[in-house]
């Protein structure tokens, strides 16, 4: 397990953060906790900081003293939440025939993501390279390339510091879609949806409880509308299918003639002609 950031494993595995913890266990899952350098008693350099590039080294440590001293044996999965997707993504994509389940809790596609979404403008990267030295986590890109293992990402829309727009779901998406995003064009249509996100938020949490309280109800009634006419259209295609392969059965192909007429019209002109119709006319 990767902790998240400001959390050390003791934290972990109490209340109300050891959910995932008694998870695993009652699924009768070994479970290996540690802290980062410089967290609760792990050791740290006086001049040491520590970064991404150091955290996946931790975690490569850490795997390596799980498979080679504890002996731990058979299917092995990683899991990391917030800053700790960083070190569970790199270990998937790094060891693809060793790492089996990945699962991503809350995580970001990159740093730089989450300062940009806390603080817009051109100022913010500027400021992000100069005090990081440009840090890169490639979460998104070691989540994609892991290929070999299951992989589960969960996330909280309501996150005060990974947003919508800087969790690693958008990340993933924008790596696996066909579609080139990173154009001048899409940046533009993207902030505009970030100002808009951002803007619907600050009115919503100037609401009262009560207030929100009949958004929430009003939501799910237009939810349940929506549901209740997609049903209908539905339904209504089925029925026209049904229409059309009845049709489809017992229609019939008429070969038309020199003069004009086709099979049907002599059916009906013997109708017309014949003596039971006569009959009929006399009466």
């Amino acid at each position: 397990m990767c902790n998240p950031n400001a959390l050390i494993y003791q934290q972990m595995i109490t209340s109300p953060n050891a959910y995932w913890l008694n998870f695993f266990l009652k699924r009768e899952i070994n479970v290996l906790c540690w802290n980062y350098r410089g967290y609760g008693e792990s050791e740290q350099g006086f001049w040491e900081n520590l970064d991404p590039y150091k955290s996946k080294r931790d975690a490569e440590r850490v795997l390596a003293f799980a498979v080679n001293k504890l002996h731990l044996r058979g299917k092995i999965g990683v899991y990391g939440r917030s800053i700790g997707g960083l070190a569970a993504c790199h270990l998937a994509q790094k060891y693809k025939d060793l790492v089996e389940v990945m699962i991503i809790d809350r995580s970001f596609r990159d740093l730089i993501d989450v300062a940009e979404s806390k603080c817009h403008g051109w100022q913010t990267k500027m400021i992000f390279k100069l005090f990081t030295c440009t840090w890169k986590t490639y979460n998104a890109i070691n989540y994609v390339d892991a290929k070999k293992c299951y992989k589960i990402i969960t996330c909280d829309p309501l996150d005060d510091t990974v947003d919508q727009f800087s969790n690693i779901i958008s990340g993933v998406s924008a790596r696996l879609a066909k579609t080139d995003y990173s154009g001048h064009g899409f940046e533009l249509f993207y902030d505009s949806l970030k100002y808009l996100y951002n803007f619907e938020r600050t009115i919503y949490n100037k609401l009262t409880p009560k207030e929100r309280e009949n958004l929430h109800n009003r939501l799910l009634l237009s939810i349940a509308n929506i549901e209740e006419e997609v049903d209908r259209r539905r339904q209504n295609d089925l029925i026209e299918q049904m229409y059309a392969d009845i049709v489809e059965e017992h229609k019939v192909t008429f070969e038309a003639r020199d003069d004009g007429t086709t099979d049907d019209d002599l059916e009906f002109n013997k109708l017309s002609n014949g003596p039971a119709n006569q009959e009929l006319l006399i009466s």
